[in-house]
């Protein structure tokens, strides 16, 4: 999907190509450069929203938020340009995007542009970002996966450990690819229950 400002014909696209194929060797350097300078100030971007989220895990803030203008042109699937760009989106996705625990991301953030640059954030290494190895503690953070149970049995949930986990049955429905917060009660027989859940807006 692209946004109409962005679709160019054929005929436009085949001038740029030849007019590039045309040019001179320093004016293709320069182009390169001009690219290269852009891919630059796009990283030190990225940098500098995961130095705020740190800061934010530093002072223990609990929220967030992100205020400006919407004037209701921005689209999460296309790279920020000057036609599109809500800069106040394109920060909360990465926000959202690193106080979500790993093993979490690649089930509630499918592959989109504002995360382009993602690679480059360091983790934040928060209380709630737990490793496959913690069993220890008593609440865990999960995602319900598209998965079906068997009939009178809650949903399946993915939360970060060897195997799936079993939601109790009494909880709500949940749907799919819901972020759930979940109480282990019985880790042999991969049982738990969900204490709150949260549905991602992609």
């Amino acid at each position: 999907i692209m946004h109409p400002d962005q679709k160019k014909t054929f005929k436009e696209k085949y001038d740029i190509r030849k007019k590039l194929f045309n040019s001179t060797k320093s004016e293709r350097l320069d182009w390169r450069k001009m690219k290269d300078e852009k891919k630059r100030k796009n990283e030190e971007k990225i940098i500098k929203e995961a130095e705020e989220a740190k800061r934010a895990k530093l002072e223990k803030n609990r929220s967030q938020a992100v205020n400006a203008y919407y004037n209701g042109t921005w689209q999460g699937n296309l790279f920020p340009a000057e036609n599109n760009y809500e800069g106040c989106f394109y920060l909360a996705k990465i926000l959202e995007y690193l106080e979500c625990p790993q093993y979490l991301r690649k089930d509630l953030f499918p592959i989109q542009k504002p995360l382009k640059y993602a690679g480059l954030l360091n983790p934040l290494d928060a209380q709630h970002h737990l490793k496959g190895d913690e069993t220890t503690f008593r609440f865990r953070e999960g995602v319900v996966l598209k998965k079906k149970s068997k009939e009178g049995r809650g949903p399946i949930c993915n939360i970060g450990l060897e195997k799936e986990f079993e939601i109790d049955s009494d909880a709500v429905a949940l749907p799919p690819w819901t972020r759930v917060t979940v109480e282990i009660k019985n880790l042999t027989e991969r049982k738990s229950i969900c204490v709150n859940n949260f549905q991602y807006k992609t």
